[in-house]
């Protein structure tokens, strides 16, 4: 499984490139700015350098069920930094010296913008009530992902927006939207798409989204009725059923005596010699190891079905629940069943005995 999701991991980087070139252009066509585009995109990145530095340094790591955190802190950090950039070019475009602007936009969004951060960082910490170790690693990643934002894009970038500072153009730019929202008559008139969500501010579109809320409300909650939890399919519900490790699993359940929680272990031994006492001593000793590991609860063997047969056949008497070395006494538990050890943990190992 997880050598399926390592290779799907060069899938996610191309993912991850491709979401910085679309942000990065999406931020461009806003601000039109080169500068303040670029410093705003490589804050960002600085956090996720920072997240994958600190995970390591913490004891944590990003396996490939959190490997959506990365994605989390930059697309946040792209929010927060545009918000400041945007604030910078106003004040700039009325004439502010960029030092001044990058002061005064500091000033008026640090609190907000720490409030907002700390409240996502509190936010996913909430995840670590949920015992799954998988969700808590994921929950103390993107809580780290997000603190450092709190160094990258509310101190970092202001402070480097004050020393290259924005394009006139862009902040006049900036400023006369802004001024057209506001006024929204004469030669300024608002962009037809917003024009259009302002109608749902009268009584009349409102009630229509309303509405129409209120019906896919209930069409989903009719839907979710037929939500089906937990694993439905054979295999890695979190793999495609084509992958290597599924048709793998397919072809081990329909040939052996095992399934995708049942790890086997085949233990080799000379013909006929599967129930002589050597190998049983062994598979005995393999099992009280296994026992020891975190999250096992009771095993079984043939060893073990030795030692409680011979006590049974002695009146219970613990003294007799061990393997016996006559070799006569063990022949006499032969049976054609495969010998099996089975240890129950949340992925159900077993170890086959036989030759």
């Amino acid at each position: 499984v997880v050598g399926d999701l390592i290779a799907g991991l060069h899938q996610v980087l191309l993912f991850f490139l491709g979401s910085i070139a679309l942000t990065t252009v999406v931020l461009y066509w806003y601000t039109r700015c080169v500068r303040s585009t670029a410093l705003v995109v490589s804050c960002s990145a600085i956090a996720v350098i920072w997240l994958l530095g600190l995970l390591p340094t913490l004891g944590l790591q990003l396996d490939p069920y959190s490997i959506l955190v990365p994605f989390l802190v930059f697309a946040i950090g792209m929010s927060h930094g545009a918000q400041k950039m945007n604030g910078i070019m106003q004040d700039v475009g009325r004439g502010t010296h960029r030092l001044v602007a990058a002061r005064y936009t500091f000033r008026r969004l640090f609190m907000a913008g720490l409030t907002a951060l700390l409240a996502d960082a509190v936010g996913f910490l909430v995840l670590m009530v949920i015992d799954i170790h998988v969700i808590r690693d994921l929950a103390l990643s993107a809580s780290v992902g997000v603190a450092t934002l709190i160094f990258t894009n509310l101190v970092l970038l202001p402070v480097l927006l004050s020393y290259t500072g924005v394009s006139q153009k862009a902040a006049r730019r900036s400023l006369t939207a802004e001024r057209a929202d506001a006024e929204d008559t004469g030669i300024h008139q608002r962009h037809p798409f917003w024009a259009f969500l302002d109608r749902f501010t009268t009584r009349k579109w409102a009630g229509l989204a309303l509405a129409l809320a209120g019906v896919l409300g209930v069409a989903g909650f009719l839907v979710s009725l037929n939500l089906k939890v937990g694993d439905l399919d054979p295999g890695a519900p979190e793999l495609r059923a084509d992958s290597r490790y599924n048709r793998d699993n397919a072809f081990v359940t329909s040939n052996y005596a095992a399934s995708s929680d049942v790890f086997v272990v085949m233990i080799s031994t000379p013909q006929e010699q599967c129930q002589t006492y050597a190998p049983l001593l062994k598979a005995d000793a393999l099992e009280w190891h296994l026992q020891q590991l975190p999250g096992v609860e009771p095993t079984s063997s043939f060893a073990t079905l030795a030692k409680r047969v011979t006590a049974g056949l002695n009146e219970g008497n613990l003294k007799w629940a061990e393997i016996l070395r006559n070799q006569d006494a063990l022949f006499f538990f032969d049976d054609p069943a495969t010998p099996e050890i089975y240890t129950q943990t949340p992925t159900d190992f077993a170890i086959e005995v036989c030759n």
